[in-house]
């Protein structure tokens, strides 16, 4: 039997954040309903019988660092998600967290969904990737994000996935601590630089909420420095993020430096042609610690 995953739209209120059309038949974002995501969010049997006849079984016999490489070159991926690929080293930093298969994960304003990807190839047939967005998120730029994003998905060739559109905190609001993991990537700087700490806070905390104890946070983010205006450079001090990521309940428990860079000028924005896809940015693992 083919499977079915069509794409998942819920629409929300937005934030606010000021960082950086479709048809009525099923198989659309304005397809789907609040019924049909309920019927889809927690360990849904009719969810998972579509997932174990999805994907090839030989996948998971691959390590997750060799799925998630091996997908740059799957057929229908963007070509642009190749050139990410030796800049972002993600198929390093999921292994290195410990994304693994069959876990469910949330991307946290997932955008074109070039994580959500890499997440579904980590975690295989048997987990489950939600791709969120904050409402707004994907119209910016002419729509390009959202046409981005749908043609990734489209003829469900990532039938692990499911896109949602719900601010941050409808997300506690919608889910049991369900999400083994979540993935918040160049997305703290946006919130505290444009919606303020206490928007942040909201957002950490109800990422906080949505998963299981033992659960974890990955959070890369471009490193800034406190005594300079970070809001154009579209940066974060790590001392900031720590405070925040500490306040909503998380414990950060390692570090990478595998996106340190000697290169980058934090006075600098991210968007600058000589420095984009070079800055230096910090990751971290927070784990929701078990009661």
């Amino acid at each position: 039997m083919t499977p079915t995953y069509p794409l998942l739209l819920i629409l929300g209120f937005s934030l606010g954040l000021m960082a950086c059309s479709s048809d009525d038949s099923s198989d659309t974002p304005a397809g789907r309903t609040m019924e049909n995501f309920e019927n889809l969010a927690g360990s849904n049997p009719e969810r998972q019988d579509r997932l174990g006849s999805s994907q090839p079984r030989q996948a998971e016999a691959r390590t997750i660092s060799q799925r998630v490489r091996d997908g740059y070159s799957a057929a229908g991926r963007p070509t642009a998600d190749a050139g990410l690929h030796q800049l972002r080293k993600t198929e390093d930093i999921l292994e290195w967290a410990g994304v693994d298969t069959d876990m469910s994960v949330i991307d946290v304003t997932a955008y074109s969904g070039y994580f959500t990807e890499s997440l579904s190839w980590a975690v295989g047939l048997g987990g489950w990737v939600l791709a969120h967005n904050v409402p707004g998120a994907l119209d910016r730029s002419e729509g390009q994000a959202r046409l981005a994003l749908e043609q990734r998905l489209a003829n469900h060739r990532l039938p692990n996935v499911d896109v949602i559109e719900m601010d941050y905190a409808g997300l506690a609001a919608h889910f049991d601590p369900e999400f083994h993991a979540a993935v918040m990537a160049n997305t703290l700087h946006d919130i505290v630089n444009f919606s303020g700490e206490a928007a942040a806070l909201e957002a950490l905390t109800s990422i906080h909420n949505i998963l299981v104890p033992g659960g974890f946070l990955l959070l890369i983010d471009h490193i800034g420095e406190a005594e300079r205006d970070n809001t154009p450079l579209h940066r974060i001090p790590p001392a900031t993020a720590r405070d925040l990521v500490t306040r909503a309940g998380f414990q950060i428990t390692e570090e990478s430096s595998l996106l340190l860079r000697d290169t980058d000028d934090a006075s600098v924005s991210v968007f600058e042609p000589q420095l984009r896809g070079q800055t230096s940015q910090f990751i971290w693992k927070a784990i929701k610690p078990a009661p």
